[in-house]
């Protein structure tokens, strides 16, 4: 309980009244101050009711708003009671949605493609491999017969071929022999030997060139075999004997 200051000198004054009657002052003094520490006392009294009051207004809104508080509490809890009860209830056998297959595209056949049809290309390999005599040519792997009826040979042998098959020919002439192997009339050319000026290769290299000549026309992609240049050319070469820088032999050769 607060007690005020001006309430208590009040009291005092009260209770020392009747010694200081007694003392000189005048009983209208007396009763002035008497007046006036009841004045005093009144307006304490009310400053207090009105603090009293106050605080009540205080703690009624305080309670006011717990209350409030609680009841959104309560109706939350409510809410989510009742959303799990039906969950809860919700058929236990509900099937589960199956997610949908996939969908396969049709994959689309390629629209035809036409062929271009592409020009024959020469191959160089074979001018390489090819002989001139007699204003006539042939190329290694031919069929000697249109070469021996514009060009008839100074003679012809011939034996059983060593292959089980057919026959062997070999045709003679001046400055080259050819070898040939016959079956069923195929004669097929295997072999030419150019042994002397009067023939040359495609590239116009013969008997009595230089090996500078043979490299300028052929190129230095060779193998050395004794005293041979080799030129291969898959299953065919071109073989030149070099003796004291001069060629001396061209052999042309076809694997069979």
């Amino acid at each position: 309980m607060r007690i005020d200051r001006k309430m208590l000198v009040s009291f005092l004054c009260l209770a020392l009244l009747p010694a200081v009657t007694g003392c000189g002052k005048t009983p209208e003094t007396m009763e002035t101050q008497t007046t006036e520490a009841m004045t005093e006392q009144e307006e304490t009294e009310t400053e207090t009711e009105a603090e009293t009051e106050t605080e009540a207004e205080t703690e009624t809104e305080t309670e006011a708003a717990t209350e409030e508080t609680s009841a959104e509490e309560e109706t939350l809890a409510e809410t989510e009671t009742n959303a799990a009860e039906t969950q809860a209830a919700a058929p236990a056998d509900t099937p589960a949605q199956q997610p949908e297959a996939p969908v396969t595209p049709t994959p689309q056949e390629p629209a035809p493609v036409t062929p271009t049809p592409q020009t024959p290309v020469p191959d160089e390999s074979l001018s390489d491999l090819t002989l001139q005599y007699n204003d006539a040519s042939i190329t290694i792997g031919d069929n000697a017969s249109a070469f021996v009826a514009a060009v008839p040979p100074l003679s012809n042998e011939s034996a059983p071929s060593c292959y089980g098959n057919g026959e062997n020919i070999n045709y003679n002439y001046t400055d080259l022999i050819i070898y040939v192997w016959n079956e069923n009339g195929n004669y097929l050319t295997y072999g030419i030997d150019i042994t002397g000026a009067g023939a040359s290769t495609s590239k116009g290299i013969t008997i009595g060139a230089t090996a500078d000549a043979v490299t300028a026309a052929y190129g230095t992609s060779y193998t050395t075999l004794g005293n041979f240049y080799v030129y291969t050319y898959g299953d065919c070469n071109i073989q030149f004997e070099i003796m004291d820088g001069v060629v001396t032999y061209i052999s042309y050769n076809k694997d069979l």
